[in-house]
């Protein structure tokens, strides 16, 4: 059942309240921002809202590839809900709150406080923020500071607390009092494959902290497995005082690529009193589970879905790239999604709408209806970024694949048509995409027209980037131009 949370949600971090565990991940250039899932197994995940749905309250518009909102921290202190986090393209590291998880949240808080990957840490009155930082001596760590929790306010000088174990990037910090130690968790090794987790401990809270000599207590760096870049672990208490541990990781295709995206994996954790964690008992990460040791029995997963938009909301699972305001849309016996004159190539807010794909096994069936203006052109997309997608596009003439890589445009596939009501379909499988179209979906299923391996759209040949896979619709061209989607049926 690993990962709990498949498809781009990375950078996971977990709270309980009562019996309820509440789960958040980044989302880096997508809106809405934070998604946040609710449990009562922590296996079994109901996404209940966003935390920032909002658009005004971060500064995505001109966010580059993979900026815009990094790595949340999710907190329960005295009734009241805290995700932190960092917009790296506008104010920084903020905070908003909740008493519901579903919403509303407040209004942005500022947090006097560089780095990034902010987390927060209560201690009777006392509230504690830790972010990455710099010490005097230029060595990249985890600083820390007490908090005004009201202004975001520092009431102190920030703390060095520690650098970690020589690990690139320590970051992604958490801190929490076990027994009578207080312990720093700490991401290392950048997020690919030397990605690990390592922990040490301190008497006092600003330390000096210890090393675990066993570290790191968590990482696949040496392990052959499909599963792969473990870390950036948040660790919570069950109710039943058991505890277990959610991280991020990702899953491999061929050749050490992955295209899905960093996805959340969890694992139970042993800890005794002043020692330290141990991680599904030192055993590497499977997708199996051993549901006994588990709050409560979960349920088989169902990942597919059919939407033919009956309701006067998207779903949850529907994002838009940077500022939804930005895209007309309407729900109305369908999607029906206009252009707005920027192509998905650019890295700006074009006429698009998607959801993540959850598995290397899927396929895609878009019903469509496309009322284009002369030139222009709408589709569907296995979008990667704005430098990377396979687009099956319609026309008033054609259908055509279109592959985008970096500075290459290639069509691979183009034919006449006048049809306007169509089904577009694309499948996939560890290796490929397959693309085709029909009056029903049978025919497109049985008229693959193109092809399209998934390396070209991972993170490896992607170079510096955070996110994954997207399965979307848009629209290239003028506000005179529209799609509506009637259905879509997702098999996975």
């Amino acid at each position: 059942m690993n990962p709990i949370l498949s498809g781009f949600y990375p950078d996971p971090s977990i709270c309980r309240a009562n019996d309820t565990f509440y789960m958040v991940t980044s989302t880096f250039e997508y809106f809405p921002s934070v998604p946040i899932f609710k449990s009562k197994n922590l296996i079994n995940w109901e996404q209940i809202g966003h935390c920032i749905s909002n658009e005004n309250y971060v500064k995505l518009t001109n966010s580059k590839i993979s900026g815009g909102i990094f790595a949340p921290t999710i907190r329960y202190h005295n009734e009241i809900f805290y995700m932190i986090t960092t917009d790296v393209s506008g104010i920084g590291n903020f905070f908003v709150t909740a008493t519901n998880p579903a919403g509303p949240w407040s209004e942005p808080i500022r947090v006097d406080f560089k780095g990034i990957d902010p987390s927060l840490y209560f201690e009777g009155e006392d509230v504690y923020c830790n972010t990455t930082g710099i010490d005097k001596n230029g060595n990249r760590g985890i600083q820390m500071a007490k908090i005004d929790i009201k202004t975001g306010q520092c009431l102190e000088e920030k703390h060095f607390l520690w650098t970690g174990t020589g690990g690139i990037y320590p970051e992604g910090a958490h801190i929490y009092k076990h027994g009578n130690k207080y312990y720093l968790l700490v991401a290392e090794g950048g997020t690919s494959m030397g990605h690990m987790e390592t922990i040490a401990y301190a008497d006092n809270i600003y330390g000096p902290y210890e090393s675990n000599p066993a570290n790191p207590i968590l990482t696949h760096r040496n392990v052959e497995s499909n599963i792969q870049g473990t870390g950036h672990m948040d660790i919570v208490e069950a109710a039943d005082g058991k505890f277990f541990a959610v991280f991020l990781a990702f899953r491999l295709t061929e050749s050490y690529f992955h295209h899905l995206g960093r996805e959340t994996f969890v694992a139970p954790v042993t800890w005794k009193k002043n020692e330290f964690p141990i991680i599904n008992d030192n055993k590497p990460i499977t997708t199996e589970i051993d549901i006994s040791q588990f709050p409560a029995i979960p349920t088989i997963v169902n990942k597919s879905f059919i939407d033919t938009f009956s309701t006067s909301q998207l779903d949850f699972k529907y994002n838009f790239l940077r500022k939804p305001s930005s895209v007309k849309y309407e729900i109305n016996n369908g999607l029906i999604l206009y252009g707005n004159n920027i192509s998905i190539n650019e890295i700006s807010t074009p006429a698009f709408i998607g959801f993540r794909q959850t598995e290397f096994n899927v396929e895609i069936f878009f019903h469509i209806k496309a009322e284009m203006q002369l030139d222009d052109f709408c589709g569907v997309t296995v979008f990667y970024n704005s430098t990377r997608h396979f687009d099956l596009c319609i026309s008033k003439k054609s259908i055509w694949l279109k592959k985008v890589f970096d500075d290459i445009k290639e069509v691979s596939f183009e034919t006449n048509t006048t049809e306007t009501n169509i089904v577009l379909y694309i499948k996939a499988d560890e290796f490929k995409y397959y693309f085709g179209f029909g009056d029903t979906e049978q025919t497109a299923a049985n008229n693959i027209v193109a092809t399209g391996l998934t390396r070209h759209v991972s993170t490896e040949v992607a170079k510096i980037t955070y996110t994954g896979v997207y399965l979307g619709m848009f629209v290239e061209g003028s506000l005179e131009s529209k799609m509506t989607v009637t259905k879509i049926k997702y098999n996975a």
